[in-house]
């Protein structure tokens, strides 16, 4: 139980810090507009790789780092490291996110700010559950029961 509200509360840091730099940023941002198609602005296109990168990245990562983890011997070992796991793969979740804001920030295109709305919402999809970790390391649900 520990274990899982530990995690809750480090998922909810990183996910609070998203949105709170995100919609200060919004609501101090004197003009905004909204393009497409600013070809000018080199963000436009980096953002957007980086943005998709993360998602796969984190996805391979994650899966080939679960294979690993179900090798690990004792029960607290496979959720130390699945954590560990975790919070890297949510680092690499935040950093488009961030990237983003600033990106609107420099120009206050809203662009980026959907972008930063698809990540986070990405992100949220990302929330431990005492499904999501015993399935992925082959666990007893009355773990965290």
């Amino acid at each position: 139980k520990n274990y899982l509200k530990t995690h809750r509360i480090i998922f909810g840091a990183l996910a609070g810090g998203q949105i709170a730099f995100a919609l200060i940023l919004m609501l101090t941002q004197t003009e905004t507009h909204f393009s497409f198609t600013e070809s000018v602005n080199a963000l436009h296109f980096i953002v957007p790789i980086i943005s998709f990168s993360a998602i796969l990245i984190t996805q391979i990562f994650f899966k080939q780092n679960i294979k690993f983890l179900k090798q690990k011997g004792s029960v607290n070992e496979k959720l130390a490291s699945y954590q560990t796991h975790t919070i890297i793969k949510l680092a690499i979740l935040e950093f488009p996110t961030l990237m983003a804001c600033v990106a609107f920030s420099l120009n206050g295109n809203l662009y980026f700010m959907l972008i930063v709305f698809v990540m986070v919402f990405y992100f949220l999809l990302q929330i431990p559950t005492a499904k999501k970790i015993t399935t992925a390391l082959n666990l007893d649900v009355e773990y965290f029961n």
